[in-house]
């Protein structure tokens, strides 16, 4: 795939000219969780993630917000960037970030999906707002007075440790090929799933293959406050295998 990023001298277009071109450009669509989320979680200071998120800590071990393999490629090919992976996202949720802008995405644009657990679901909670499931829940965490933290456990529990859930998965993954068999698409799996039966067989197909080795943020601090996320260096090598992908494939 080649992509044609230069149009004219930009220095000399009007404002209208320059949203045009703006337009023209091919863009890189990026959806997905926390493995591919910004690189500066743009939080506000009051919230309690300003403290918690794990950009923000990376962030003060750094001096400075390093960017993500999204934001290298796009930087490379000096395209258009839309990342709409969100941190905790479930399937469902990438999924559905994908349909809401489906209508916007052209045909020499890149899709880049980055699959999670499978585990994770969403439940709706008392103010009709969708709360993502990824962890084992307590008490302290209310959702709904109908629905025990029991209930959800075992809802968790269920989605663990029954493949067929990737039936599901798989079919979303074929649809995006149908619906772009025109554009460069690539599928990753940042859950490291396990081929254990046609279920997971099928997914993994349709996954695009690439190193499990990338260095975490804990690889480089030895700080156990750190769990998978990637490094600097790891969205740097991401990034370089993904554009070698691109280039070669596309």
């Amino acid at each position: 795939m080649r992509l044609n990023t230069t149009y004219t001298n930009e220095s000399s277009l009007t404002e209208e000219d320059g949203v045009y071109l703006h337009n023209l450009k091919p863009t890189l669509w990026v959806f997905g969780d926390s493995y591919s989320t910004k690189s500066n979680p743009e939080i506000d200071p009051s919230s309690y993630l300003y403290t918690e998120d794990f950009r923000m800590k990376y962030f003060r071990h750094k001096g400075y917000f390093p960017n993500s393999y999204p934001e290298i490629i796009s930087e490379t090919y000096k395209i258009n960037l839309k990342n709409l992976a969100t941190p905790s996202y479930s399937n469902d949720n990438i999924f559905q970030s994908f349909s809401e802008v489906s209508n916007q995405i052209k045909p020499n644009d890149i899709l880049i999906f980055g699959w999670t657990y499978n585990s994770r679901f969403n439940l709706a909670d008392e103010n009709n707002k969708m709360t993502n499931i990824n962890i084992m829940v307590t008490d302290e965490h209310y959702i709904d007075k109908n629905i025990c933290p029991q209930t959800i456990n075992e809802l968790l529990y269920n989605r663990q440790n029954y493949s067929i859930y990737y039936k599901w998965l798989t079919n979303n993954l074929k649809l995006v090929n149908q619906m772009f068999n025109k554009n460069a698409i690539i599928h990753l799996d940042f859950s490291n799933t396990s081929n254990v039966d046609d279920y997971t067989t099928e997914y993994l197909k349709l996954i695009t293959p690439f190193k499990s080795t990338y260095q975490t943020i804990k690889d480089e601090t030895n700080d156990n406050n750190f769990n998978g996320h990637l490094s600097e260096k790891g969205h740097q090598d991401l990034a370089n295998d993904i554009i070698k992908i691109i280039n070669e494939k596309f």
